[in-house]
């Protein structure tokens, strides 16, 4: 008899109700994306609640009630691209709180050079979302 995969299941701390009224709830996980305007205070809520960012990616939600799609059509008639970013791992001599605004600010960073709106097809351009991948200190 084969025994299910032992996954370990990331439980969150809460984000201010503001903040997660704005975003878009996947099906089933319930992951969190936002639109591009409330990215910078999605990334600050996460960080002042001391979570960690691990990066993102780009998803497609044509409607809030539906799963989303991951990869945008491009403008240019080249071919559909997933748009995601990574956060550098925990230096070893980082402490949480260190490593927490280290990522925060590397996120914004990433995120003001993402042209994805510009890239993409213009139809699917009010279809974005930035979902953000972020951890607690005991997740790690």
């Amino acid at each position: 008899m084969k025994t299910a995969p032992n996954y370990k299941l990331y439980v969150m701390k809460p984000l201010p109700p503001a903040i997660v009224k704005r975003a878009y709830a996947s099906p089933g996980a319930k992951e969190l994306a936002w639109r591009r305007i409330d990215l910078p205070e999605a990334l600050e809520a996460i960080c002042a609640t001391q979570q960690a960012v691990l990066g993102g990616e780009v998803w497609l939600v044509r409607n809030p009630n539906e799963n989303w799609h991951g990869l945008v059509p491009d403008r240019k008639g080249g071919p559909d691209g997933v748009w995601s970013w990574d956060t550098v791992p925990r230096l070893a001599n980082e402490s949480w709180p260190a490593y927490c605004e280290r990522t925060y600010r590397e996120s914004l960073n990433v995120l003001s050079e993402m042209n994805v709106e510009e890239s993409a097809r213009e139809d699917v351009v009010s279809y974005i979302w930035f979902n953000i991948t972020y951890v607690d200190a005991h997740d790690v």
